[in-house]
Formats: C-alpha cells, structure tokens, sequence
C-alpha cells in the first residue's frame, strides 16, 4: 500500500497543497506550529474519514473558507485508488461527502482504502488512560479490516442510546419492564458480535507483542494485552447465557441509574509486562516500549488480514524515545511506507535519511 499523492485544499494551515510521494519514507521536518501534525491528521481524515484531534469536523476548515478537501491517490498490490473527503461550513454544521474513485460513497465504503496505523505521542498514555480510550484503540483497529464490525459498532451505540432512554422513563413510571426485552435482544445480538471482534483481535496480538517487544527493548521481556470483555465469550450459547443472566441480575440498579450496565461498552484491556500491569509498576521506557510495540503487532494485523502493508503515521515520536528505541524502531521503516513529523533530523541516522525523502515544512 502506497500513498503515492496528496492535495489539500483549506484544510488546517494549508491553502492549497500538492504533493507527489517518490520514497517509501518521507521525513516532515519543521519546528513546532509549521502545520506537520496537520498533515498526518489529512492523511488520517483520507483513511477514516474522521480526524485523531478536532472534537468536530468544522475545526478542520480554515477559519476564513466554506469548505476544505483532501484528495489522495492510494497504489494497492493490483489496482490504483482515489480518494477524496470533502466538509463543507453550512452554519454551525458541516456536512461532509466523500469520493471513491470519483464516485459518491458512504464513510464506511472509506475505511480500509488505505489503512493507516498512527503513533502520535498521546498514545503513549494509552495505557493510563480511560478505558474509553482503549476500547476506542481496538475498535478503530477492527473497523479498518472489517467494514461490517462499523456497522454493529454504530448500531450498538443506538441500541445503546434508545434502550437508555427506556430505563429513564420506566424509572419515571413512562413506561413498563417488559418493553426492554426488545432492546435486551438487540444489546445482546451487537454485543456478542464485538466482543468475539474484540477478543480475536487481543489473541492475535498476544500471539506476536513479545517478539515485538524483543525488537524495541533488549530485555526482551513478555509482553501480554490483557482483554478484561464485561462478558466473556466462549461460544455463542455461553455468552448468550451469561449476557442475558446479568441483564437479569442488574436490571434493577440498571433502571435506578437509567444507564445499561452490561455489555461491551463495559470492556477495558490492561498491559504486563512480565505478568506486571504496566499502570502500576512499569517504567516510563517500559511503557513507551510495549505502546511501539502495540504498533508494530498493528502493523503485522493489518498485513495479515489485508495482503497489504499500511502506512506508518509517526507523530514528533522521537523526541520520547532514547537513542536505543529510536533505533529499533528505524529498522521497521523499510518494511512499509512511512510518513515521520520531526523538529530535528538529528534524532536519526543520516544513512536512513538519506535513502528517504525530506520535505521542510515552515507553516
């Protein structure tokens, strides 16, 4: 997989912006504010369709201008792929439209045409952040390989939301204990489709994150995700059992709080290194070690299940990582196209430089 153009249009600190990719590795070196994180976040915007950083799509059009455009053309193993993502300014919303091939598509149709993978410095605080955050991760990673995972993913969260409302009213005596069991079957049916996602995805990764972290840290130490699913899932009929033994269980808390307490929005994942949960006792390097190498079994997912190798999105990374981790994580560039923002071409290696391409980026 190989961006092989770019062009940016109002977007960010960027009026009108064209680039043509001659390496497999292109080095954006500029200081702090030149605009080399919004390019990345375009190039994230040409993959999902959604931005890592704005709350709402209206903070990706520059300030003075209607609308803003992101245009690229994807090089796949047997065919050539143009994408285009447009959000216009209509008021206080921004409707947004998008191109495949010239031709209108969905936002689901978008993702999984050029699968990225982003290590941007917050992801090194994955591990101490909200499990919200981390549920986030995985299923940004599903949907990127599986168009069908969005489409649960998003009606869930409708179930989700509608079956809220109904505990609300019942506790408000507007409505009545048997009108859940249609939800409840509902909640059951999506939840039991994204944790069996979910949990496929935590095995693969724990079948490769210690040979991956043996790549960045010398101690080669084990290197474990641990997936903590609200309901576990062993079979269908396991979970359907179970799913549906602690919806009885927690209805009343459940209608007390108006909020459904059972399901995959409960789900959490930690990491040890060790059989050591990194939130507690793992070191800043041991942290910063097991999220690149989180990224590299990211890598290796995509790949497998895509026959392709996705594009490797550094964010000003280096800057974190000691001269060791740097290094190693060098040696992966080669394996698949990689875009690096970087204040200071110093952190690395000039025979690395050199076979890449540098674009100075002054805002």
């Amino acid at each position: 997989m190989f961006l092989s153009h770019i062009k940016l249009q109002n977007f960010r600190s960027y009026d009108d912006f064209t680039h043509t990719f001659n390496q497999n590795v292109l080095f954006l070196v500029g200081p702090n504010g030149a605009g080399k994180t919004n390019f990345l976040e375009s190039l994230r915007v040409l993959s999902l369709s959604k931005s890592f950083r704005a709350r709402r799509d209206m903070e990706l059009i520059q300030f003075d201008k209607d609308f803003t455009r992101v245009a690229g053309e994807v090089k796949l193993a047997k065919r050539k792929v143009e994408l285009a993502v447009v959000i216009e300014r209509n008021g206080r919303t921004a409707p947004k439209s998008i191109q495949i091939n010239k031709k209108p598509a969905r936002a689901i149709d978008l993702v999984g045409k050029m699968t990225t993978v982003l290590f941007a410095p917050d992801d090194l605080n994955l591990v101490f952040a909200p499990p919200a955050n981390r549920r986030r991760y995985l299923d940004i990673t599903i949907c990127q390989i599986d168009p069908a995972y969005c489409r649960v993913l998003n009606e869930y969260k409708q179930v989700l939301l509608s079956r809220n409302q109904l505990l609300a009213q019942i506790k408000d005596g507007q409505a009545t204990e048997g009108e859940l069991d249609f939800w409840d079957d509902k909640l059951l049916e999506g939840g039991r489709k994204i944790t069996k996602a979910r949990q496929d995805l935590a095995s693969f990764y724990n079948d490769c994150l210690p040979a991956m972290y043996g790549k960045i840290d010398s101690k080669k130490q084990d290197l474990q995700l641990k997936y903590k699913p609200n309901i576990l899932y062993k079979s269908g009929e396991e979970f359907t059992a179970e799913f549906r033994a602690q919806l009885v269980a927690k209805r009343e808390l459940e209608i007390q709080r108006a909020c459904s307490l059972v399901g995959p929005q409960r789900d959490d994942f930690s990491l040890a290194l060790a059989g050591r949960n990194l939130a507690a006792y793992g070191s800043r390097g041991e942290v910063r070690s097991a999220i690149i190498a989180l990224k590299l079994a990211e890598l290796d997912f995509f790949a497998q299940k895509l026959s392709e190798r996705p594009i490797l999105l550094l964010d000003d990374i280096f800057s974190e990582l000691d001269q060791e981790r740097r290094q190693r994580l060098v040696e992966t560039f080669d394996q698949q196209q990689t875009i690096i923002t970087t204040t200071d071409l110093s952190f690395i290696d000039s025979e690395v430089v050199i076979k890449g391409e540098v674009l100075k980026i002054d805002g």
